[in-house]
């Protein structure tokens, strides 16, 4: 009887430090020296958990997070994922990357095909879920013989970018992380545009009344920036005969709406072109139909140009009642100009409603002249005229002055993938 407690004691002390050894313990020092500098435990090695179910399993906790983005080939959207601080991604291959932390290896990351790594194992639970447009599926999948099996958790990010369709996969052992890590990493996620295309050509006189005449109508924030001055600097007469920017003090859309006086001079066919500003609330996004109809009178072509200070829920709505209006989001490009590193007290003054600067004016300009025109502008602006020098603009936008891309502040990590799929 004692002999038979002894042994099953034995058994117990046995399976116990079999769990430690598998699911625990010190980890090696991570050896400095990039790629190859990095010593690490064998690619396939598995965690052995004999004739344990996968559930029972003691996993680590992953730590906290930072985010990471992986962008494939040329493509100008980046998928941004949370990562656990302590892992550390080194390439392998054009398409795979080996996840580590120190030098124990937990897994793998790859592009392409869910099979195209080991797919010899068992699927023993899967879902699927949605976010952001982002498909994510997970599941849990079993190797090996019974009573030596192993666990693998697989995440497989399935996203679109402007190209075609992407599948990141997440090949990890599954003692490396808890089931809270996998589901924060299936939630925090997101696909964004890391570069912002200069859009060419999406207006013409000719598709009106066919006058080179342009009116802005807007508020303080048209005055301030001194748009119109600088698009007529930027400009030849050849290409625009007569600029009009009006800029009243805390008006919007449905002001302009409910003047006859505005109303007429739209409908008398005096512009080829109305930028319109002003959507801060439903009553602008109501009160856009008589300017809509005034145009319509007249042939006019009209613009949604949203100011720095406009509601973006407005604007939508705006777009969504008037799908055929062409928009150029002189808001947007501010603001993404801001989120990749320009200074906002450059596109901004330091009063209250944060007025737009000159130079947030030129961006303005620059994009009513590349969507006439199809190209960057290349005449230089006057001080005298713009209340900026070209010198200026050029130190305060760089590369933006002739090629109108704008590169997204990445402040985490990218990796990168060929595109082969």
């Amino acid at each position: 009887m004692l002999l038979k407690n002894i042994s099953k004691l034995t058994a117990l002390i046995l399976a116990f430090a079999l769990l430690l050894s598998s699911c625990g313990g010190k980890a090696p020092t991570e050896t400095e020296g990039g790629e190859e500098g990095v010593q690490s435990t064998s690619a396939s090695q598995t965690v052995n958990i004999g004739a344990l179910d996968y559930t029972e399993l003691k996993c680590e906790d992953a730590g906290s997070f930072d985010y990471i983005n992986f962008i494939c080939g040329e493509s100008v959207m980046a998928i941004n994922i949370p990562f656990p601080e302590s892992w550390k991604l080194y390439k392998t291959g054009e398409n795979t990357y080996t996840i580590k932390k120190y030098a124990k290896e937990l897994g793998k990351v790859y592009f392409g095909s869910e099979s195209e790594q080991d797919d010899s194992g068992t699927t023993v639970y899967s879902d699927t879920k949605e976010k952001r447009g982002i498909e994510t599926r997970y599941s849990v999948n079993r190797y090996g013989e019974k009573g030596s099996y192993s666990y693998r958790r697989k995440l497989v990010f399935d996203y679109d970018d402007e190209k075609a369709e992407r599948k990141i996969v997440f090949d990890i052992d599954y003692t490396a992380m808890k089931d809270e890590s996998v589901a924060f990493m299936r939630e925090i996620i997101n696909v964004w545009e890391v570069i912002t295309l200069p859009k060419y050509n999406t207006l013409s006189f000719e598709s009106g009344n066919g006058k080179n005449t342009v009116m802005i109508l807007g508020n303080s924030f048209v005055s301030t920036s001194r748009i119109g001055n600088i698009l007529g600097d930027i400009c030849t007469p050849d290409q625009i005969s007569y600029i009009d920017a009006v800029s009243l003090p805390n008006v919007s859309i449905k002001d302009y709406a409910g003047s006859r006086t505005f109303l007429a001079r739209i409908e008398s066919g005096e512009y080829g072109m109305l930028f319109m500003c002003g959507l801060f609330s439903n009553d602008d996004v109501t009160g856009l139909e008589k300017i809509y109809e005034a145009c319509q009178k007249s042939g006019t072509v009209l613009v949604l140009f949203p100011a720095h200070n406009e509601d973006r829920k407005r604007i939508k709505a705006a777009q969504e009642k008037y799908p055929e209006l062409v928009t150029v989001d002189w808001k947007e490009e501010v603001e993404q100009l801001i989120y990749s590193g320009v200074d906002k007290w450059d596109m901004c003054m330091k009063d209250g409603p944060e007025h737009s600067t000159p130079l947030a004016g030129y961006v303005g300009a620059s994009m009513i002249y590349r969507a006439l025109f199809g190209e960057m502008p290349t005449k230089a602006v006057t001080q005298q005229v713009s209340g900026v020098t070209q010198g200026y603009i050029k130190t305060k936008l760089g590369a933006y002055l002739e090629t109108g891309k704008i590169c997204g502040a990445l402040k985490s990590t990218v990796y990168y993938f060929t595109e082969t799929n």
